[in-house]
């Protein structure tokens, strides 16, 4: 897996905040009205997602002129997709459902579900201050189902179909988001060790123990493909080198703090002090010689990504 730094992304993050200072926020709100065939006034247009707003700020409308002011739209049609489209509706738990589809595809090309909170309870324990406000992103697929799957780059876990290509692009519109909305940070919970590393350039635990043993295993790993690894995780041959055990993943909130205590957490030497520790405590092996592994990886036929 790679290391170093993401020129692509930070490129992508300079361009977006250049253009979010050129955006109007009344942009972003508003909505198209249709003349009414009789009374002679506008009304509010209908269809999937009228009368809610994504995260009580953006309108349908809104998000469209967004993805079309920050080159989103034009990188996915220049990939084959014809009349993108909206919906956005509110699911019961208050969590927020926005789905981009296409007219010559059925499955949705990006499923994004988030909701405006503050960090959980178990967050308390390293960030005791409560009333901050945070981006939370329960799920995120940004996905491709009109490209052939290449047998070199297999499918991770839980992919359907190879990815979109606009992973930067969505990490740094969620950045301008969250700094629209004046929000402490953007909180993630990585189902899968691999979305995790992919998160890692940008998110931390707030878990210091948690940081260094995903640090551990990515330092360990570097050698192989993210895909591998991530496939040795499901078939149970990433080994904790201190007791020869199967890495058991247990998904936990990663953060990117823009702001306030969960800053000063992340950055504080206490924190950089236990994360390095239980680093340098852990150690990974990637099992060699497991069928189960080997199989995973022989009959998954779609795309890998490195972080």
């Amino acid at each position: 897996m790679k290391k170093g730094t993401d020129i692509k992304l930070l490129l992508t993050e300079q361009l977006y905040r250049f253009i979010y200072n050129f955006i109007d926020p009344e942009q972003l709100r508003r909505e198209h009205h249709w003349p009414h065939p009789r009374k002679g006034w506008l009304e509010p247009r209908t269809g999937p997602g009228s009368g809610i707003r994504f995260l009580d700020f953006y309108s349908i409308e809104g998000i469209e002129f967004a993805l079309e002011q920050y080159g989103i739209y034009q990188k996915i049609r220049r990939q084959g997709f014809d009349e993108l489209r909206l919906e956005l509706r509110r699911a019961s738990e208050g969590y927020d459902v926005l789905k981009l589809f296409a007219s010559n595809c059925e499955a949705p090309l990006v499923e994004l579900v988030a909701q405006v909170g503050e960090l959980g309870y178990a967050a308390r324990k390293f960030v005791p201050e409560q009333g901050r406000r945070f981006l939370h992103v329960r799920w995120l697929r940004m996905q491709n189902p009109l490209k052939t799957p290449e047998p070199e780059k297999p499918l991770l876990p839980g992919q359907d179909h190879p990815g979109l290509g606009i992973g930067r692009e969505m990490m740094a519109l969620l950045q301008m988001t969250c700094v629209r909305l004046e929000l402490d940070g953007i909180v993630v919970l990585p189902e899968r060790l691999h979305n995790a590393a992919l998160y890692f350039r940008r998110f931390r635990f707030l878990d210091p123990k948690l940081q260094g043993t995903l640090t551990a295993v990515l330092r360990d790993c570097r050698e192989h493909k993210l895909a591998e690894v991530a496939w040795a995780v499901e078939a149970g041959g990433l080994l904790d080198g201190r007791t020869g055990k199967p890495l058991r993943w247990l998904p936990a909130e990663q953060v990117l703090a823009r702001t306030g205590p969960a800053l000063e957490w992340l950055e504080s030497a206490e924190y950089r002090r236990q994360a390095l520790e239980e680093m340098e405590n852990c150690r990974f092996v990637l099992s060699s010689g497991d069928l189960a592994l080997e199989e995973a990886l022989r009959t998954s036929p779609g795309e890998g990504l490195k972080p």
